[in-house]
């Protein structure tokens, strides 16, 4: 059920919800570069720094406005190396945003399916040889990575929980990995 809500909520997005000002709070809003159940995601620069972020956006009359400036307060409190940083929010010219830290890299959605989709881009799970080939295991160097990853999720969770914060949108898409892993 959840999933369809948020299907529908980014096809309107996609279809229906009006462009932002080119200016959010102190950002210059660049190419909008996501879309999400929350709202969209713009590339943007701090206008006196040079700094890059990211903006998410939601029309003040979305239901999902109050919830986006909710969250960036709450994720305000969280200090951990795994867990995006938020630089600031606000409500102007009709509509809600959050200003994150810009995370250069790939969600771990593209590397699962770099590493065990098919030649299509879908994802099996049915062992459909024909479909999919089968993929080779994971190298002793690439389980450590896997691993890895795991350990500073959990932690980056962890801390979050400690603040009081739950993250309501765990999915590959939505967890980045970056140069340092």
């Amino acid at each position: 059920m959840r999933g369809d809500v948020v299907a529908e909520r980014v096809a309107r997005l996609r279809r229906t919800d009006p462009a932002p000002p080119q200016r959010l709070g102190r950002y210059v809003l660049g190419e909008r570069i996501g879309v999400g159940g929350m709202g969209a995601v713009y590339a943007a620069v701090h206008e006196a720094t040079g700094a890059p972020a990211a903006v998410k956006v939601a029309p003040s009359t979305a239901p999902e406005a109050s919830r986006l400036i909710h969250e960036a307060r709450a994720l305000g409190d969280v200090d951990h190396p795994s867990v995006v940083k938020v630089y600031d929010c606000g409500e102007e010219g009709g509509f809600a945003w959050t200003a994150v830290q810009k995370i250069v890299g790939r969600t771990l959605q593209q590397e699962i399916a770099e590493r065990w989709a098919g030649s299509d881009g879908v994802f099996r799970l049915d062992g459909d040889a024909a479909a999919a080939p089968e993929p080779t295991p994971p190298s002793n160097a690439e389980v450590r990575v896997y691993v890895g990853w795991w350990r500073d999720l959990s932690r980056a969770f962890a801390a979050m929980h400690r603040a009081g914060v739950v993250h309501r949108d765990v999915k590959p898409a939505n967890l980045m990995i970056d140069a340092r892993g």
